[in-house]
């Protein structure tokens, strides 16, 4: 009986070992393979600087044509009161007109 257990347990024991480790080990990548790779990443940063540079430039227009829109927008509600203004005391004038005839 301890013999028969000694032998079940030394064979799992040998199974789980095995099954394990791998049976091929991934090769190891060559010096023109790691060359390549770093062009191939130089070349990805220098896209990417240049997205950055144009993503800038674009966050300064924008904000140089935000600052133009709000000085546009004060213009026109300054335009809006002085016409209000303008319209009350024309309004005033023809019905002080309508009265004096």
């Amino acid at each position: 009986m301890k013999k028969s257990f000694r032998a079940i347990s030394l064979a799992v024991i040998l199974g789980l070992a095995v099954s394990s480790v791998p049976a091929v080990a991934a090769p190891k990548p060559t010096l023109a393979e790691i060359e390549a790779a770093k062009k191939v990443e130089a070349a990805k940063k220098k896209a990417a600087d240049a997205q950055a540079k144009k993503l800038a430039a674009a966050n300064q227009s924008l904000r140089t044509l935000t600052a133009k829109a709000n000085a546009a927008t004060a213009l026109y509600r300054k335009a809006q009161a002085e016409l209000a203004v303008a319209t009350a005391a024309a309004n005033l004038a023809a019905k002080h007109a309508a009265e004096t005839d």
